[in-house]
């Protein structure tokens, strides 16, 4: 299959996936239960992020490696949003019909990704003590974010069609039994279109001179050629701005690199244009009540890379003290689709230093 009729095959499952649906077969019984079940999943590496190329610096990202993830039950796949957790060795997933994903990561001497061990998947858990993914209303989980607020650390979670963010207690086992209480969040959010709600969600825990700062923003605006509406929270208080739409693109995911700019990941995904991927990058001074932000462009890709829908991002730091930026995409349970999860080492190009040398005022 051609690269070009595969991404129009790719464009025409995203569409598909994209429209309301009366239903699923896990909205009639999944026959999930609370706790973590172990899952056997086959992967297929990928050695190149520039198919037929031995490239590997994109701009200010370094292609570490990545794979192809199967899993062998029908419940996987659908991933949203993506953590990295203990350094980078064990990743948690969320996909969007209310399942964790957990993994351990495998690297070798070098620091590439090669395989995955002990991953299981685990339903969130509503307040009836039963999984969410025996509800449509409520289970169409989106944004994920590690959080320290208050000292501990708890999940956040966006979900669209019922707009709202959720914190749940962050259990290292990951058996994810307790369910979560909802957040405060600006009235403006239950204006967003019905399935195209919070979808990126990242916190800032303070540090190098900030305060803590939670940022949402909304995969589109009601009109798809307008900004995209987003919401930060600093001190208690919510505030609105706008990230400029460029293109097609939509919003997937964030993350806080260490040095508390933003990393926002963005995808295309349609008939006309294929399949497509973008990263912004925004100061941390320019997120100021009423700012319409355009970031800095730090890659894109289309099909001619090992891209699928991308909707996930993670940051993290490595062992040797590496900036770490990871992606998993979402195949919306497609056969035409893969589940992709590809990293990349960040270096600043304005310093070559890690995020978090770079500079210690305010605004940069």
């Amino acid at each position: 299959m051609t690269a070009g009729r595969r991404a129009r095959l790719l464009g025409l499952a995203a569409v598909l996936a994209a429209l309301p649906s009366g239903g699923s077969p896990e909205a009639a019984g999944s026959g999930l239960k609370p706790g973590l079940m172990p899952v056997s999943v086959v992967i297929h590496r990928i050695n190149a992020f520039r198919i037929g190329s031995n490239q590997v610096r994109f701009g200010p990202l370094t292609y570490l490696g990545g794979f192809e993830i199967e899993g062998r039950i029908r419940h996987f796949g659908g991933f949203s949003a993506l953590e990295m957790l203990d350094g980078g060795r064990r990743m948690l997933a969320l996909a969007d019909n209310g399942i964790w994903f957990t993994a351990e990561v495998e690297y070798d001497g070098s620091g590439r990704p090669y395989g995955l061990a002990h991953a299981g998947l685990a339903p969130i858990v509503g307040a009836s003590g039963k999984p969410l993914i025996d509800t449509r209303q409520d289970s169409d989980s989106e944004g994920l974010s590690l959080s320290r607020d208050g000292g501990k650390p708890s999940l956040l979670v966006s979900f669209e069609r019922d707009h709202r963010i959720v914190r749940y207690p962050f259990d290292p086992t990951f058996r994810m039994l307790k369910p979560g209480r909802r957040l405060k969040i600006p009235r403006a959010t239950g204006r967003l279109s019905y399935n195209k709600g919070l979808e990126a969600l990242a916190e800032f825990p303070g540090g190098a001179g900030r305060e803590p700062l939670l940022v949402a923003i909304a995969e589109r605006a009601r009109n798809a050629g307008d900004d995209l509406p987003g919401w930060f929270r600093r001190g208690g208080k919510w505030s609105s701005f706008h990230v400029r739409k460029i293109g097609a693109f939509q919003a997937t995911d964030a993350a806080f690199l260490p040095d508390g700019d933003l990393l926002l990941l963005e995808r295309r995904f349609n008939l006309a244009e294929g399949v497509g991927m973008r990263i912004r990058r925004f100061r941390a001074g320019d997120f100021r009540k009423g700012a319409r932000l355009e970031g800095q462009v730090l890659l894109t890709a289309d099909f001619a890379y090992q891209i699928d829908n991308m909707e996930g991002l993670a940051v993290h730091r490595n062992a040797r003290g590496e900036t770490i930026v990871s992606l998993i995409s979402d195949d919306n349970r497609s056969i035409l689709q893969r589940t992709l999860f590809l990293q990349f080492r960040y270096t600043d190009r304005r310093t070559g230093k890690k995020p978090g040398e770079l500079r210690g005022s305010t605004d940069g």
